[in-house]
C-alpha cells in the first residue's frame, strides 16, 4: 500500500505552527542576548573554542540586529519603543553620523552610538513588563558583584582601600569603572524599597559600592554621597506622611542624617584625595582649553564625533598651545567633547536628549504615589543626576561598555516611567459596568489601570453575579 502524501493544508499548517514558534521565540533570544551582553562588559572578550573570541561591541551589534528582525518580522513582545528618549538619542546618532561624514573622520564612535541605539530597544523590549525590569535589575546588579569578584580574584587585599591599589583594577580604568557603579548604585538602592527585592537588591548595592570605593575616584566618591543623600530625602515626601505611614517619619529623619553623614564623610575624603592630585586637576584646565579652541575652528559640526577624530586635532593643538606634548584624545568633560566633536549641531541634538530624560525622570517622580514607587523613581532621578554631574569630568559617549550601560538605564527609568503614567489613567466607561463580572475580559481591563508595581502581592478574585436571593 501507497503511505498517504500529507496534503497542501497540513503542509501550511505544519509552516504556520513552526513560524508562530519562532516568532513567540524572539523575546527570549533577546533577553538571553542581553546577559551575554553583561558577559561580555564584564571580561571585555569572550574566549571561544579553537582560539576564537567575540568583543563586547559585536556581541551588542548582534542583539541590536536581533531586535530589528523581530520587529520587521512582527514578533511579539519586540518592537521599537515610540518614546522621547529614543527619538532624542536618534537624533543625536544622527548628527554624530553627519559630523565624521562631513570631517572624512574614522567611524568607531558612532557605530558604538547606533548598537547603543539598538541595545536601548532591546531593553526598552524586556523592560516593558514588570518581570522583564526585575530581571533586568538582577542582571545590572549580578554584574556589580561579578566585577567585585573578578576584582578581589586578582587583588584579595583590595577592600582595604589603599589608594595604590587602585591602578591594579583589571575590569576598567578606575575613573571609568567608578563612573559606571555611580550609576547603578542609586537604581539598587531604589528597587530595595520593594521587599521581594530588597535582600538582593541591597547585596547588589553592597557590591557596586564596595567596586566604587576601591576606584578612589573622587567625582564617583562624591556621587555616592550625594545618591544616599538623595534617596534618603525622597523617604520624607509629604506624601509619606498620610496615615499609615505617619509612624515613620522619625525613623525617616534618622535615615536622612545616617545619609547626611556618610556624604559628608564621603566629600572630606574626596577633598583629601584632591590635596595629592592638584598637578592633574590644573593638567585638566589646559585640556578643556585646547579642546575649547579645536571647537572654535570647527564650530558647525565639529572634527567629527569620537575620541579617534579628536587625535587627529589634539596633540599638536596641545603642543602649540602649552608648549609639551600630552597624547589625550577626549577632553574630560562631556559636554565640551560633544561640541569638539560634533560642533553647534551636536551640542542642540544632546541638549535634546538630556531635556527629554530629565522630563521623563520628572514625570516618573510625578506619577509615582506609594512609598516603594517614589523611591524607585528616585533612584532612576538620581543616577541621570549623577550621569549630569559626572559628564563634567569624564566623557560616557566616548566609553563603549559605559554607552551601553547607560543606555540600558535609560530603557528602564523610560518604561517604568510609562507604566507608572499609563496606570494613572482614566478608566474607559466599560471597564466600569465590568465589575459585575459579566465580561470575561473585566479583571484584565481593570488590570491596565492598576500601579506597575504592586505594593503587596495581590490576586484576582473571581466575581459572581448577584442574585435577588437572601
Amino acid at each position: 500500500m501507497r503511505r498517504a502524501e500529507p496534503s497542501h493544508g497540513t503542509l501550511r499548517a505544519v509552516a504556520r505552527s513552526a513560524r508562530l514558534s519562532a516568532r513567540s521565540a524572539w523575546r527570549p533570544a533577546v533577553e538571553i542576548g542581553l546577559a551575554i551582553l553583561g558577559v561580555a562588559l564584564l571580561f571585555r572578550r569572550i574566549p571561544l573554542p579553537g582560539g576564537l573570541d567575540f568583543g563586547y561591541r559585536s556581541w551588542a551589534r548582534n542583539v541590536a540586529l536581533l531586535v530589528l528582525v523581530g520587529t520587521l518580522a512582527g514578533a511579539p513582545g519586540v518592537v521599537l519603543a515610540r518614546s522621547r528618549i529614543a527619538a532624542a538619542l536618534l537624533g543625536l546618532t544622527l548628527v554624530a553620523t553627519a559630523s565624521v561624514v562631513s570631517a572624512g573622520g574614522r567611524t568607531t564612535a558612532v557605530s558604538t552610538l547606533w548598537v547603543a541605539l539598538g541595545v536601548f530597544h532591546a531593553a526598552r523590549a524586556v523592560a516593558t513588563d514588570e518581570r522583564g525590569r526585575v530581571r533586568l535589575l538582577h542582571g545590572l546588579g549580578l554584574l556589580c558583584v561579578a566585577v567585585l569578584a573578578r576584582e578581589l580574584w586578582h587583588e584579595p587585599l583590595l577592600l582595604l582601600l589603599r589608594e595604590e591599589r587602585r591602578h591594579a583594577l583589571v575590569t576598567d580604568h578606575p575613573n571609568t569603572l567608578g563612573f559606571a557603579m555611580a550609576l547603578l548604585v542609586p537604581v539598587l538602592l531604589g528597587a530595595a524599597a520593594r521587599r521581594h527585592l530588597r535582600a538582593a537588591a541591597c547585596l547588589y548595592a553592597a557590591a557596586g559600592s564596595a567596586v566604587l570605593l576601591a576606584t578612589f575616584s573622587r567625582a564617583a566618591w562624591l556621587a555616592l554621597g550625594g545618591a544616599v543623600l538623595a534617596l534618603a530625602l525622597a523617604t520624607l515626601s509629604p506624601r509619606a506622611g498620610r496615615g499609615h505611614l505617619r509612624g515613620k517619619r522619625p525613623s525617616s529623619r534618622a535615615r536622612v542624617e545616617i545619609a547626611a553623614l556618610a556624604a559628608l564623610v564621603l566629600l572630606l575624603a574626596a577633598g583629601m584625595l584632591s590635596r595629592d592630585r592638584a598637578g592633574g586637576d590644573a593638567q585638566r584646565l589646559r585640556i578643556l582649553d585646547t579642546s575649547w579652541s579645536i571647537f572654535l575652528e570647527h564650530w558647525p559640526l565639529g572634527v567629527g564625533f569620537g575620541s579617534g577624530n579628536l587625535e587627529l586635532h589634539f596633540p599638536a593643538r596641545y603642543l602649540e598651545r602649552h608648549g609639551e606634548s600630552l597624547f589625550l584624545f577626549h577632553s574630560h568633560d562631556l559636554y565640551l567633547d560633544v561640541l569638539t566633536g560634533a560642533g553647534v549641531a551636536g551640542g542642540i541634538a544632546a541638549l535634546a536628549l538630556l531635556t527629554s530624560l530629565a522630563r521623563v525622570a520628572w514625570q516618573g517622580l510625578a506619577a509615582a504615589t506609594h512609598r516603594a514607587a517614589r523611591l524607585e523613581a528616585a533612584g532612576h532621578a538620581t543616577a541621570l543626576g549623577v550621569f549630569l554631574l559626572l559628564g563634567l569630568v569624564d566623557t560616557p559617549l566616548y566609553h563603549g561598555r559605559l554607552l551601553l550601560l547607560t543606555v540600558v538605564l535609560w530603557a528602564m527609568l523610560d518604561a517604568s516611567t510609562e507604566c507608572a503614567v499609563r496606570s494613572h489613567e482614566p478608566k474607559n466607561a466599560a471597564s466600569s459596568h465590568a465589575r459585575a463580572g459579566d465580561e470575561p475580559d473585566a479583571a484584565e481591563r481593570r488590570r491596565r489601570h492598576r500601579p506597575c508595581w504592586s505594593t503587596r502581592q495581590t490576586r484576582v478574585r473571581p466575581r459572581t453575579a448577584t442574585t435577588d436571593g437572601p
